[in-house]
């Protein structure tokens, strides 16, 4: 027996982790060129939508990036804040009503404006006009510290408001440029639906001063309040536009299920909807997988009309981040059948992640992705090297890439599983053995002990 004992403490003495063989850009079944990545330089790559489609793990710990003499480079993943809720700031602007003529050109305010020393505007005189019915308003936003994100207007009036509201910035009242492109604002109420659009994205503008110019709507309806919007959660620049997966009307409400591509990080909503085809009252829920339970990502109203001429399209919605990829659309009240099966659509907004990396040796560089060959237990980057460059304050240095298109490197092959005998795991199969022959032997030699004959 203590020879067996000994054996077991020999091999489990020689069980020690191994390091796994570095992979090879041939491990990856494609790979993106880097061009302009050089040694010593911090460098980020955007995701595209087509890496996520072939990652074969939800921790995108299948990616490296390689340099020339294919050698692996550090790389970190920056990837989007799940608790990124940040909350909007809210300021009242002093605004200023222009009497213009009834058809005034864009530059033919004659303003006489008084301001103060950094530059707060006191008083306005708009001269004498054809008409005292104010059809512009002059802005002061020149004490914000931060972005305009949004104006929200609010109006009194008799009535339902539809107005155009075409925004211009200047920085010295004299010189006028446009802000953003027209906005079609609304307070509506039809067949017990409320409509009220009062906001104009300004993605972040910082003008000093903004005229607001809204001749359509200044016979009835007067401006009572100016809020600037800061700190909203931007809308997401890539898009993903989704075609029903499946369509269920059993029930008192039509369900319409949807699955994105690859599992990114959504961060906005928008139901596609025929073009002017009317409002619907929805929930939008989403879940990570076919088995888990729905959970609420908003409800609401969504619309597209037509309007007297003018399209009135609700805002996309910003929603928590997730990663689910499967989405359901259930319709609580469909004004004129404008989402019947087939005619619903559902677009959300995405923030790629970011590889960052710095580089080390000749190039060119590859980030290479998609593998099934490589140590499961192996980690999707270097949280150091974050962590150093945050230190160091060096992230203003990182300079943004645009990779190339995809090629291929390993291909399919890189895709199937290849069974990898680490030393540490023959090691374990090796004391398994033994431990196995050692109860045998021991079980035999108990049993021939209770065989052998009594002596009397």
């Amino acid at each position: 027996m203590p020879q067996f004992a000994l054996l077991l403490i020999l091999l489990l003495a020689l069980a020690r982790p191994a390091d796994a063989a570095a992979p090879v850009p041939g491990d990856f079944a494609s790979g993106l060129d880097l061009p302009g990545a050089a040694d010593g330089g911090a460098y980020s790559v955007a995701l595209p939508l087509s890496v996520y489609e072939q990652l074969t793990r939800d921790d995108l710990a299948d990616l490296r990036v390689f340099n020339g003499a294919g050698e692996v480079v550090a790389h970190a993943l920056r990837r989007p804040d799940p608790d990124d809720n940040r909350r909007e700031m809210r300021r009242d602007l002093p605004f200023f009503p222009l009497a213009t003529t009834d058809r005034p050109a864009r530059d033919d305010l004659s303003l006489r404006v008084r301001r103060d020393r950094d530059g707060t505007v006191l008083t306005v005189d708009a001269g004498r006009a054809a008409t005292t019915t104010p059809t512009a308003y002059l802005v002061d936003a020149s004490r914000l510290e931060t972005g305009l994100d949004a104006l929200e207007l609010r109006w009194e009036g008799s009535g339902q408001a539809l107005c155009t509201v075409q925004v211009s910035q200047s920085s010295d009242l004299a010189r006028w440029a446009a802000a953003a492109p027209p906005a079609v604002l609304a307070d509506l109420e039809a067949d017990g639906q409320t409509i009220s659009r009062r906001r104009i994205p300004l993605h972040g503008r910082v003008p000093a001063y903004l005229r607001l110019d809204t001749p359509d709507c200044a016979e009835r309806f007067a401006l009572r309040q100016v809020t600037a919007v800061s700190g909203a959660p931007p809308l997401p620049a890539n898009r993903l536009a989704l075609t029903p997966a499946a369509v269920d009307s059993r029930g008192p409400e039509r369900q319409v299920e949807f699955t994105l591509p690859a599992r990114v990080t959504v961060r906005s909503l928008q139901l596609l909807l025929p073009a002017a085809a009317g409002a619907v009252q929805a929930t939008v829920l989403s879940r990570p997988t076919e088995s888990a339970p729905w959970r609420t990502a908003h409800t609401g109203l969504f619309y597209d009309l037509s309007l007297q001429g003018r399209r009135l399209l609700n805002d996309p919605v910003v929603c928590a981040p997730t990663t689910d990829r499967y989405w359901q659309v259930r319709l609580h009240a469909d004004r004129g059948g404008a989402a019947a099966a087939g005619r619903l659509g559902l677009e959300v907004g995405w923030q790629p992640d970011q590889v960052i990396f710095v580089g080390r040796g000749p190039g060119p560089y590859t980030l290479a992705f998609a593998s099934r060959r490589l140590d499961p237990r192996s980690s999707h980057g270097d949280g150091l090297l974050l962590g150093a460059l945050d230190a160091t304050r060096s992230t203003a240095l990182i300079r943004p890439i645009e990779p190339g298109p995809i090629r291929e490197l390993g291909g399919d092959a890189a895709l199937r599983p290849v069974l990898v005998a680490s030393w540490t795991t023959l090691v374990l199969w090796a004391v398994l053995v033994a431990g196995v022959i050692l109860l045998g032997l021991m079980a035999r030699s108990l049993l021939s002990e209770t065989r052998k004959p009594q002596s009397p």
